[in-house]
């Protein structure tokens, strides 16, 4: 009974941890500073990673195929690793080139829900095609990043040049095309997110437009092990005290 409480604790604690939210909050956008867009903005600049103390611990780029349509390029990210001492956090820096078609919005998939994003912002070094509406821009940065809900213990980051785009919720039909699209031969700014995760790997982002997306692969946070023992242990505890209420 004494090692199953002490389980149970870890587990409540382990869920409690994966509620707590950093600076990033989910389900809001976070629109680029300067353009009269509220309320709240990301952090507009590139993030000088060494200078802040962290070293480069991976770079990987892929191609992204199309999923339906002809949409295609190439998608690099980063992760930069900071040494605690006793534990090192990774943060992570994304760009995406278009060589076919264009891009829309993006999702970065991974284990955002269980971490603090405690930074976040895009550079405006990129390359893009205005919008006809205002504010619109042509240095690849994005009209917003928005941490977005899509299930149980499950978020992604969704990266959104425009204003135009599914899902809820809908822009203000005042926005009009607002914004700015990566094109043949342009790349997106660079975004960047400071988290306070342990653990990374290689996971599939994807990429839309209005006719069709496509899949690539990125470096992106992932569930700690110890994480993923405490929910498993918390599951098989929960699903034992249910048999032994049926046994009853």
């Amino acid at each position: 009974m004494k090692t199953k409480t002490v389980v149970l604790t870890a587990v409540l604690g382990m869920l409690v941890a994966c509620t707590a939210m950093g600076d990033m909050i989910v389900a809001t956008q976070y629109f680029r500073p300067g353009q009269g867009l509220e309320p709240d903005h990301y952090t507009e600049g590139e993030k000088d990673w060494v200078a802040d103390g962290w070293t480069l611990a991976e770079t990987l780029t892929s191609d992204f195929l199309p999923v339906g349509g002809t949409m295609g390029g190439t998608i690099t990210s980063w992760a930069y690793e900071y040494d605690h001492g006793t534990h090192s956090t990774f943060g992570f820096q994304y760009r995406y080139d278009v060589s076919k078609h264009w891009l829309s919005y993006a999702n970065l998939p991974g284990a955002w829900y269980n971490l603090a994003i405690s930074e976040f912002g895009s550079g405006n070094q990129g390359s893009s095609t205005e919008r006809t509406g205002e504010p619109t821009w042509e240095d690849g940065a994005p009209l917003f990043l928005r941490r977005v809900a899509t299930g149980p213990a499950k978020e992604t980051i969704r990266i959104q040049w425009n204003a135009d785009w599914p899902g809820n919720p809908q822009p203000p039909p005042e926005w009009g095309d607002i914004g700015t699209e990566i094109h043949v031969g342009q790349y997106s700014a660079d975004m960047w997110f400071v988290t306070d995760v342990e653990e990374y790997g290689v996971l599939t982002s994807t990429m839309f437009n209005h006719d069709g997306n496509a899949s690539g692969m990125i470096l992106a946070p992932v569930p700690e092990p110890t994480s993923i023992t405490l929910l498993i242990v918390g599951a098989l505890l929960a699903l034992g005290r249910r048999r032994r209420k049926v046994s009853a």
